[in-house]
């Protein structure tokens, strides 16, 4: 029995004769017979209604843009107090950016991404970038394999694009950027920090897919001091919870810090409060209003296999089964010294005509004693 069989015996899949109908980012259903039609059905709405977004929405200013050289269309959300401002901040510095991949289309959209995260921008003062994908949708490649393929390609230039003229005309700040996702966006999250190491600054990923065969290793060594957050669901999509495993064992054995966390009771449902929060932590910035709580566990490494345990503890908690996922050792590195940066807010010609510039490295925050421990079995 292989683990696909497995996993529908526990109730994760229903499978079917018929050919797979996708749903919800990258959950896979099939129809069934006439007597299980009813359970398809409430399962396919229950995952519909995942795909919504019932996050508040903010009060900033929502944009729809096009990128002038590639035509690629995306929202930019500028938050609350930049509204209010016009971009001027208290302490002359620039805005901290969010650039956000969507799911599958058209389960999980732009829009969609833009929207969600509207709130925690306000919460922190994020500028949202959300770039419409052509990889995200129910005719790609899946698992996404191939970053070689055109449409790969295609989102790959357009959001190195999008992001410059961002950072042309507004006050967003090239130096601290994160890359964050929610579903199989996830494969273009990862893939675009591996490639772009030096135009971001965090990686935080929400419920999303991964699969190394995207990762140059080659390119570990420029980013290995990078923050990485990973989070998913415990009743997650088998194929989501199954990749952030193997995510949390990619970054882990190459020497980076991981922050992986499981959320109590969660399905495959929107969280951007997890990495807006990791990155504001990174970043020193706290909240104008607490997040919505979240009951969170660590997953840890241990003895081959991955267990979590509540926050901060060392305490033996709930083994996460997945045979397929062994972790090992991380790698030691060394980590760098801290060095500030510092940008005086240009004024709004000098933005016009602004280019982003590269990042000095950031060195990860320091760590949890008992949570280093368990990082390494």
């Amino acid at each position: 029995m292989n683990r696909r069989d497995a996993e529908t015996q526990r109730g994760h899949l229903l499978t079917g004769p018929s050919a797979p109908l996708r749903l919800c980012g990258s959950v896979t259903f099939s129809v069934l017979s006439a007597p299980s039609r009813v359970a398809v059905l409430a399962t396919a709405l229950f995952c519909l209604a995942g795909c919504a977004v019932p996050q508040k929405p903010g009060h900033g200013k929502l944009v729809y843009q096009t990128e002038a050289t590639t035509g690629q269309p995306y929202y930019l959300y500028l938050p609350e107090d930049y509204v209010k401002t016009h971009g001027r901040r208290a302490d002359g510095a620039r805005w901290p950016v969010v650039v956000t991949f969507h799911g599958m289309s058209p389960f999980d959209t732009f829009d969609r991404q833009a929207r969600e995260c509207e709130a925690e921008a306000d919460r922190y003062g994020f500028i949202v970038i959300a770039p419409k994908l052509a990889t995200s949708n129910t005719s790609m490649q899946y698992p996404l394999r191939d970053a070689n393929l055109p449409y790969v390609q295609q989102d790959e230039h357009a959001a190195i694009a999008i992001m410059d003229e961002v950072f042309r005309r507004t006050l967003a700040d090239p130096t601290r950027v994160l890359s964050t996702s929610w579903s199989c966006g996830g494969y273009l999250a990862h893939y675009m920090v591996n490639r772009y190491p030096e135009r971001f600054s965090c990686l935080a990923v929400r419920q999303s897919n991964f699969c190394e065969d995207l990762l140059d290793p080659a390119q570990v060594p420029k980013y290995r001091n990078m923050h990485i957050g990973i989070y998913f669901g415990e009743n997650d999509l088998p194929a989501c919870r199954h990749e952030s495993l193997l995510a949390i064992e990619w970054y882990r054995s190459r020497g980076f810090y991981v922050e992986a966390k499981y959320v109590e009771g969660l399905y495959h449902e929107r969280t951007p409060q997890t990495a807006a929060a990791f990155f504001a932590r990174s970043l020193g910035i706290a909240p104008k209003s607490p997040p919505d709580a979240l009951v969170l566990k660590d997953v840890i490494s241990e003895g081959g296999q991955f267990r979590t345990v509540d926050a901060g503890e060392a305490v033996e908690g709930q083994l996460i089964t997945d045979p397929s996922v062994r972790p090992t050792a991380p790698a030691a590195v060394q980590i760098l010294p801290s060095e500030s940066v510092h940008h005086a807010a240009p004024s709004l010609r000098e933005a016009e005509g602004s280019r982003p510039t590269p990042r000095r490295p950031m060195p990860p925050a320091s760590r949890p004693a008992a949570a280093n421990r368990k990082n390494t079995p």
